[in-house]
């Protein structure tokens, strides 16, 4: 959620908004000239609004901000001198508890229908009564989980396509250093092959320059004629 801290400053001593309505419940207790504790007072506003802090709140962004991840949306949180105030004045706590409700009644169900025209969701934290007597609203809005899931979705498969160009590079480089590792292999073989048959070349060359000559074949001695004579009588 991302909290929005919307501040109104009021005081005790200015004039009451037509639109806020005077204190009951308590409050009718003094009409009939009975006298309430701040603890029955307490009471009325847990009964009122639900959960109820009193405590003092700084207003500081990052205070507020923090203060608003851990409201439930119907968290009321009073400065204890602005409680005391309320518990012992009835203009008073007519004036916050008009502020109070202002928030609940008309902000919630307002900003709930403008969130939802632009596809959000509304998400109310609760109010905050300060010591100065300024009252912030702590709400913020959020995607709706329609657009949620859709968003999720188009992460998904933007990760899942970016998963897989990455494992098909890893792939071809793999692919593309095994070709060159089998280029480079048969390189060194036709070389070794190359050198092989020089080596040879050379050893024969060796050999046959070793090697003695034959010897020359030896004359044949010349043919001497023979004469035969035959004495004829």
């Amino acid at each position: 959620m991302n909290t929005i801290a919307t501040t109104y400053t009021a005081g005790p001593r200015r004039r009451i908004p037509a639109h806020v309505p005077q204190a009951g419940g308590f409050w009718a207790l003094a009409t009939q000239g009975l006298e309430g504790s701040q603890e029955d007072y307490r009471k009325h506003l847990e009964n009122k609004y639900g959960k109820l802090t009193i405590q003092d709140v700084s207003r500081d962004q990052e205070t507020l901000t923090q203060l608003g991840k851990r409201m439930g949306g119907h968290d009321v949180v009073i400065a204890p001198a602005i409680f005391q105030q309320m518990a012992a004045d009835p203009k008073t706590a007519a004036y916050y508890e008009g502020k109070i409700d202002y928030f609940f009644h008309t902000i919630v169900p307002q900003e709930t229908a403008n969130c939802a025209a632009k596809g959000l969701v509304f998400q109310p934290a609760g109010v905050v009564v300060h010591k100065d007597g300024s009252v912030t609203y702590l709400c913020g809005c959020s995607d709706s989980p329609e657009r949620v899931a859709k968003v999720n979705a188009i992460n998904r498969a933007r990760d899942e396509k970016r998963v897989a160009l990455r494992q098909a590079a890893l792939e071809r480089a793999a692919q593309e250093a095994a070709e060159r590792q089998a280029l480079w292999a048969q390189a060194a073989e036709k070389r070794a092959q190359q050198e092989s048959f020089s080596n040879i070349g050379v050893l024969l060359h060796s050999r046959l320059a070793a090697a003695p000559l034959p010897p020359l074949p030896q004359a044949l001695p010349a043919p001497q004629e023979s004469l035969f004579y035959y004495n004829l009588q």
